[in-house]
C-alpha cells in the first residue's frame, strides 16, 4: 500500500495584479504544513506539481521546511481551470477589472457578493453545452486532462511509497469526484470547503486507488487557526 498526498496551495494573492503568486500568508502556511509534515517524519519519495507559479511555490516552500531535497516534476494538466474566463462569461463586465472593483466596492459585503457571482459562474460552466466553445476549457475537458493526469502521474511513481502533488482546488475537487461518485451539480461543494495548504489522501492498493481523507487541516488547528484561510 502506498499514499497518494494531493495538496492545495497556500494562499493566493486575490485583488493583485498577479493572482498567481502567494499571498504573505500563503507563503507562511506552506511553510507551517512543511514544518508540521516534517516533525511527524513524514516523507515524501515523489513530487509533482501543476506548472502554475502558486503550486511551485507551494511545493518548494513546503519542502525545503521538511528539509527535503527532491525534484519537483512539473505536470501541467494539474493546472486550475481559468477562473477568468469563467466569471466573465458569466459577468462580461468583469472583464474590467476596475468595473468589477467599483461594483464590489458598492455591495454591503464585497467578499461575500463576489463568492456568490462567481459560484453561479462555476455552475454555469458547469451546466453549458461544451459543443457552444463558449470556454477555452469545457467542464468535461477540464475533468478528463485533470484525471488523465493522475492516472499518468502515477503510472510512473508505482514503486513510490509516498507521493506528493501539490495542486488547486479544481483538480483535486474532480479527482474526489471521480472516485467517491458526486455528480456535478454538487462536485464544488468540496471545494468551496477546501483550506489552502489542505491534504486529501488517497490510498494506492493493487485493487486500486480509494479516498483515505479529505481535506485534512490539523496543522491549522489550536494556536495556528489564525494562518486558516479557504480563499
Amino acid at each position: 500500500m502506498s499514499v497518494v498526498s494531493l495538496i492545495r496551495h497556500g494562499q493566493a494573492s486575490f485583488g493583485h495584479a498577479n493572482y498567481d503568486q502567494l499571498s504573505s500568508l500563503g507563503q507562511q502556511q506552506a511553510q507551517h504544513l512543511g514544518q508540521q509534515l516534517g516533525a511527524r517524519g513524514i516523507v515524501f519519495d515523489a513530487v509533482y506539481c501543476g506548472s502554475m507559479q502558486r503550486h511551485r511555490q507551494t511545493a518548494t516552500t513546503c519542502l525545503a521546511a521538511m528539509a527535503l531535497d527532491l525534484p519537483i516534476q512539473i505536470v501541467a494538466g494539474l493546472n486550475e481551470y481559468d477562473h477568468e474566463a469563467v466569471l466573465t462569461a458569466y459577468r462580461p463586465d468583469f472583464a474590467d477589472k476596475n468595473s468589477m472593483r467599483n461594483f464590489l466596492q458598492q455591495q454591503t459585503h464585497p467578499h461575500r457578493a463576489f463568492q456568490q457571482i462567481y459560484a453561479q459562474a462555476v455552475q454555469q460552466w458547469i451546466n453549458s453545452d461544451p459543443s457552444a466553445n463558449q470556454y477555452p476549457e469545457s467542464w468535461p475537458q477540464f475533468q478528463t486532462r485533470t484525471r488523465q493526469a493522475l492516472t499518468d502521474l502515477l503510472a510512473h511513481t508505482s514503486q513510490s511509497k509516498h507521493v506528493a502533488v501539490f495542486s488547486s482546488g479544481g483538480p483535486i475537487t474532480v479527482i474526489l469526484q471521480q472516485f467517491l461518485d458526486i455528480p456535478d451539480a454538487s462536485a464544488f461543494r468540496i471545494n468551496d470547503m477546501m483550506p489552502n495548504a489542505s491534504i486529501t489522501k488517497l490510498l494506492r492498493t493493487h485493487q486500486g486507488l480509494a479516498v483515505s481523507s479529505i481535506n485534512e487541516h490539523s496543522a491549522f488547528d489550536g494556536h495556528h487557526a489564525n494562518l486558516l484561510t479557504y480563499r
